[in-house]
């Protein structure tokens, strides 16, 4: 297995912020995470067609972040550590190694999560996933997901069980809002699912 080296990243350093990064969502980039904790913030995404995975982060505190990079065995390939840069996206190139499986390690002050990723031709596999925002924005719910191979449902219930919404979407790529601003005060689950697999938060409306 070769090695990567340090021309393997590159830091555009701009005031484009989580948000803008989250946005590209469409069928040029696979969404696989947005994540949110109380110091730092970020989205990464592998690049359909290419041999690429692209991050993007946001620093609310003054904290270093640590990036590794694991081929499929889980033998560490690369590490990158962001410190000075409060925000900004970095393009990982995987052309010298090649394609495959990758795991993507994100690491900062409190908290640590591990994400998997076909790079290449073979992200066009990858399983259907789901995404639903953390929080309300101005009472709607952000519905994203890519890849999905069969219907996926969107629902929209109470604690009783009672659907308010229910949709069935055909795309393979989604990026959209619901609005719940008509529900009644209480608390409702936001449900996304597609061939088994599904996820699913719970909001309340005021």
């Amino acid at each position: 297995m070769k090695t990567l080296s340090k021309t393997f990243v590159t830091l555009f350093v701009a005031l484009i912020g989580i948000q803008a990064f989250a946005a590209d969502g469409t069928a040029t980039f696979f969404k696989v995470a947005t994540v949110e904790t109380d110091n730092f913030g970020y989205s990464i995404y592998s690049v359909k067609n290419a041999e690429q995975i692209k991050f993007s982060f946001e620093k609310l505190e003054n904290v270093k972040v640590a990036v590794k990079i694991y081929s499929e065995d889980y033998d560490l390939l690369f590490t990158d550590i962001v410190s000075n840069a409060a925000e900004g996206r970095i393009n990982y190139n995987f052309a010298k190694v090649g394609k495959g499986t990758y795991h993507v390690k994100v690491t900062t002050k409190g908290f640590a999560k591990t994400h998997t990723f076909n790079v290449g031709e073979e992200s066009l596999k990858q399983a259907f996933m789901p995404h639903l925002s953390s929080k309300l924005e101005g009472q709607k719910v952000q519905v994203s997901f890519q890849n999905a191979v069969s219907p996926v449902t969107l629902k929209v219930y109470d604690a009783d069980g009672v659907v308010y919404y229910d949709e069935l979407i055909t795309n393979k790529q989604y990026n959209s809002y619901i609005n719940l601003s008509e529900l009644s005060s209480g608390k409702y689950t936001v449900e996304v699912s597609s061939g088994g697999k599904s996820t699913a938060r719970t909001v309340a409306i005021q």
